[in-house]
């Protein structure tokens, strides 16, 4: 799976209703979030499975080319995109 310092947990709970972001709830219920786009450098924990259930073909990885060679070696949930280094 996963591994790394980032701890990208946090958002799932929040889109989920299950955490604040201060002090406020996200009112939306996870089957209205119609898309997820993570910027990562690849290294996260992979704390979060159950999430994929309702984010799994919502979330786009958001890389670098040399980063997506580590994300494309996870086992994680969704698409990942590349980002030119040109751009």
């Amino acid at each position: 799976g996963c591994s790394g310092g980032t701890d990208i947990l946090p958002v799932f709970k929040y889109l989920a209703g299950e955490s604040t972001f201060e002090g406020k709830k996200e009112k939306d219920k996870p089957r209205e979030t119609t898309l997820v786009i993570i910027i990562t450098d690849g290294y996260f924990d992979s704390n979060y499975a159950k999430y994929e259930k309702f984010f799994g073909r919502k979330t786009v990885w958001l890389c670098t080319p040399d980063d997506a060679k580590h994300l494309f070696n996870t086992k994680c949930f969704g698409r990942v995109a590349v980002m030119n280094k040109d751009s």
